[in-house]
């Protein structure tokens, strides 16, 4: 079995500062391509779900503000934490500070964790949205006749 090993949680000894200011700009940048993430993978989703002709299927539909919700709370964590410490005045123990929270698992968690929850409850909303629309392949019959008997679409009216 593969195990993963837990990623370190502080800078070694030997990198001076100047590398751990040049990480936390790498830091930073990668949150705000996290943040976009949270605002463009929903729009994403209904643009598919709006092609496939899904967007108004209340699994789709509540599958998307689970995913939403998700995002939310991610991209809430992400802005606070670098607020922290692009808001605040540095102190001489600015980098100890941002190494103790940035290499948290928890932050993490809240930045990636989150965000591939929330893909994923996407995705699974749409599959089981066109499942229950669409007639399936023979391979998959039994899961589709499953999913038309107990999530009914909603049709537009008239």
């Amino acid at each position: 079995m593969m195990t993963r090993t837990m990623p370190k949680k502080r800078w070694g000894s030997s990198v001076p500062p100047a590398d751990r200011r040049d990480q936390f700009k790498l830091i930073y940048d990668y949150i705000k391509f996290h943040i976009g993430l949270y605002l463009a993978t929903p729009a994403a989703l209904a643009l598919i779900a709006d092609g496939l002709n899904l967007k108004r299927n209340p699994v789709f539909v509540a599958a998307l503000l689970a995913a939403l919700l998700l995002f939310l709370l991610a991209g809430i964590n992400a802005a606070l934490f670098m607020s922290r410490h692009v808001n605040d005045p540095w102190q001489d123990d600015y980098l100890v500070n941002f190494e103790l929270e940035a290499f948290s698992m928890r932050r993490r968690f809240l930045h990636h964790g989150l965000y591939w929850i929330g893909l994923l409850i996407g995705i699974a909303g749409l599959l089981t949205a066109w499942v229950a629309d669409y007639k399936c392949p023979s391979s998959t019959a039994a899961l589709c006749t499953w999913m038309q008997q107990h999530v009914q679409p909603l049709k537009p009216a008239g």
